[in-house]
């Protein structure tokens, strides 16, 4: 039968479709309406809420930083000597993820997949084997680098842990910041249809508030740090061979150098701070004169060390200046210590120093306040002249005490029991006579004392251009009574006269009121910085007159402090006259307590009849001045003849 094709069609056209197509487009245009109104919401959402912000980022100007080594400034003496400068070194630094340890099991597999084939990445036994053998190498490198840079496995391990300790810090404080920051965002409450649609929005596609990482990853993670330094062998074989050294690359750094050592230290100061871009300084030290003075600083304190068995370590101080200028040719401090010290990553080294029981970072010349002695008994006789009108050439008989022969003494009497007899103001001076000072102070009212050593610079900082200088002590009656609880007694000013008491000064005061006397009665402003590159030279504040001082008072002195030199009974005589040079100053023995040694001071100037230079020389605890610190002056002024700062007399 044939079969009616026409018929068969119709049949076939009548019979439902299995899937509306239609119905199935509509379901689509739906879900992307959906869609579309989603995307719009949110853009409202957006604009509403940080439109503000997206634009103001949008026109803001993009920029990167990169680091780049700070070139500090040098540091020059007077003549050129190159006292501190910077140089780049070589320093082995590694991943961070290459020395944490234990090592991170899902970091460590991730770099294995990256050494596997692609067919094998997905091989748990391929991936373990991978790992382990990551963890050789790792261990390897460890062992090789420590041995390259010629350290202990063992210390090389503690650098990694103390880096890791310090990440992991920063790591734990990052994350607490940012747990408080998102609690402290305080909840909405809005008002209008669009602050609630903001609000529902903002639910719906923020995080929720406690919805943080459970840890964080800084970038000190990623970064690369310095296990070592200055290592220019290892950094060669490194770089030669950087298959070996997994994790490792070779950074260069800028360091400190000292290429003068420990000499003018505490001058110079050290540094513990990144580099910052600086100019060149020139400083008014004497390199020549700074040596010398730190080498009979050294020698006489192991001389005094020697002598005695006490158990406190000493120190002491010199300083050369300028009685016209202020420039300082000499600040030098014992014991000192190397600023090499606090460059690089030896910890030791700075711990040891700062436990160091003779202070060696103390610096002695600018911050170490003592009892004057007899050094002040030239403050005391300008008082004297000035206020209480003392005649110079009136004699006082000494007989070796004032009115017990056991209290208010003089030394030559604790020596010999004998007194200096007949003595004038400049006799009193030259031979330290200190009962002629009790006699004349006790007429003097305290105020007259405080106040001449006030305008003599006491009690007051100098404004030295060098951080912590100390002020020293100045007592008066209000701060006696304040601090002491008794009324200003005669004896009080006595022992000032003297420079005992609770009177303190540092080597700075001391030798700037010696440079007044020498340079006929002006404060100069003492001053370390010669030339700044990037401001010229230095500005200072011109010497200031010291008011109500007059040219006969400062000839009195002077005569005294000439005779006690060059007189054979002057203290000094003994152990500082030069026949090349006249020498003009005073001795000081300041007593600190019963059984122990006086502190030995000197001050003076040079020459004596045309005075340049003048200068102090302390020792804490060295006993009797002119045994002591006289030597060390003298041996400094003939330095300063050998080298032609000074000249010898024609």
């Amino acid at each position: 039968m044939p079969t009616d094709w026409q018929e068969l069609s119709l049949v076939n056209t009548t019979s439902p479709a299995v899937v509306d197509p239609r119905r199935r487009l509509r379901w689509c245009l739906g879900a992307f309406v959906l869609l579309l109104i989603f995307v719009w919401c949110r853009a409202v959402q957006l604009e509403i809420s940080q439109g503000a912000i997206f634009r103001a980022e949008a026109l803001r100007t993009i920029h990167c930083e990169k680091p780049l080594l700070a070139a500090r400034g040098r540091i020059l003496a007077r003549d050129g000597t190159v006292l501190a400068c910077d140089r780049k070194v070589a320093a082995v630094a590694m991943q961070y993820r290459y020395l944490e340890e234990p090592p991170r099991q899902a970091w460590l597999e991730q770099l294995a997949r990256k050494r596997l084939p692609k067919d094998q990445r997905r091989n748990a036994v391929r991936l373990a084997e991978e790992v382990r053998e990551l963890r050789q190498e790792r261990e390897e490198t460890h062992r090789r680098l420590a041995a390259l840079c010629g350290i202990d496995l063992l210390q090389w391990q503690a650098r990694a842990r103390k880096i890791q300790n310090r990440v992991e810090r920063i790591a734990a404080d990052t994350r607490r910041r940012q747990v408080e920051a998102v609690r402290s965002i305080p909840p909405c409450d809005a008002e209008s249809w669009a602050d609630r649609f903001s609000v529902a929005l903002h639910e719906i596609f923020e995080p929720a508030r406690d919805a943080l990482p459970e840890t964080t990853t800084v970038a000190e993670e990623l970064a690369e740090h310095v296990l070592v330094e200055d290592v220019p062998a290892a950094a060669a074989e490194i770089q030669q061979h950087a298959e070996h050294y997994l994790g490792t690359r070779i950074v260069y750094l800028t360091r400190r150098m000292y290429p003068s050592g420990s000499l003018a230290a505490h001058v110079l100061g050290h540094l513990e701070t990144e580099p910052m871009v600086g100019s060149d300084v020139i400083l008014t030290i004497d390199p020549r004169l700074q040596r010398t003075a730190e080498e009979l600083l050294d020698s006489a304190l192991q001389r005094a060390a020697l002598q005695s068995d006490r158990l406190v370590p000493s120190g002491g101080a010199v300083v050369v200046i300028d009685v016209q200028n202020g420039e300082i040719l000499v600040a030098a401090s014992a014991p000192r210590f190397d600023p090499a010290a606090f460059i690089g990553d030896d910890s030791s080294r700075r711990e040891a120093l700062l436990a160091d029981p003779a202070r060696s970072l103390f610096h002695r010349a600018i911050q170490m306040a003592l009892p004057p002695g007899s050094v002040f008994k030239i403050v005391t006789a300008i008082a004297l002249l000035e206020s209480a009108r003392l005649d110079p050439a009136a004699t006082f008989y000494c007989q070796g005490y004032l009115k017990q022969p056991d209290r208010q003494r003089c030394a030559v009497y604790v020596r010999h029991g004998t007194g200096h007899g007949d003595v004038t103001l400049a006799e009193a001076l030259a031979e330290s006579c200190n009962v002629y000072f009790f006699h004349h102070a006790e007429k003097l009212p305290p105020q007259i004392l405080v106040d001449w050593a006030g305008r003599l610079g006491f009690g007051q900082r100098t404004g030295i251009d060098l951080p912590g200088e100390a002020c020293g002590i100045v007592s008066t009656p209000d701060s006696i009574h304040r601090l002491e609880g008794h009324d200003w007694h005669a004896a009080d000013t006595q022992a000032m006269s003297i420079g005992q008491g609770s009177l303190t000064a540092t080597p700075l005061q001391v030798v700037r009121m010696m440079a007044a006397v020498a340079n006929g009665g002006l404060l100069v402003a003492p001053h370390i910085v010669r030339h700044d590159s990037s401001s010229g030279d230095h500005a200072l504040l011109p010497p200031q007159p010291i008011p109500g001082l007059a040219y006969a008072t400062l000839a009195a002195i002077r005569a005294g402090l000439l005779r006690s030199v060059a007189d054979k009974e002057g203290t000094a005589h003994g152990s500082l006259y030069l026949d090349q040079i006249s020498i003009a100053g005073k001795t000081g023995t300041a007593a600190i307590g019963e059984g122990q040694p006086e502190h030995a001071w000197f001050a003076g100037y040079v020459p004596a009849d045309r005075p340049r230079y003048a200068m102090v020389v302390v020792l804490e605890r060295a006993g009797n001045a002119a045994t002591a610190a006289c030597p060390v002056a003298k041996r400094l002024v003939l330095r300063m003849l050998e080298t032609g700062i000074l000249e010898a007399k024609p």
